[in-house]
C-alpha cells in the first residue's frame, strides 16, 4: 500500500496516549509480532520501520 491516507484513531482502552492506525485489507496477511513492518509519514513527521500488531481475523494496527 502506498500513498494512502489513513485516519489516526485514539484508543483509550489501550492507554491514555495510545493512538493507532488500522491498515486496510491486511486481515489475511500472515505473520507474527515483529514480522510485519510499516513506514511512512504522519503530516510531515517521518515514521521509520515500525512493527505492525497482528490481530487474528482483524485489520493490522
Amino acid at each position: 500500500m502506498e500513498n494512502e491516507n489513513l485516519e489516526l484513531l485514539h484508543s483509550p482502552d489501550k492507554g491514555i496516549r495510545t493512538y493507532l492506525l488500522l491498515i486496510p485489507n491486511t486481515q489475511n496477511l500472515k505473520g507474527k509480532w515483529g514480522g510485519l513492518h510499516v513506514s511512512g509519514t504522519i503530516d510531515d513527521y517521518t515514521i521509520r520501520i515500525k512493527n505492525l500488531g497482528p490481530d487474528k481475523e482483524k485489520e493490522k494496527i
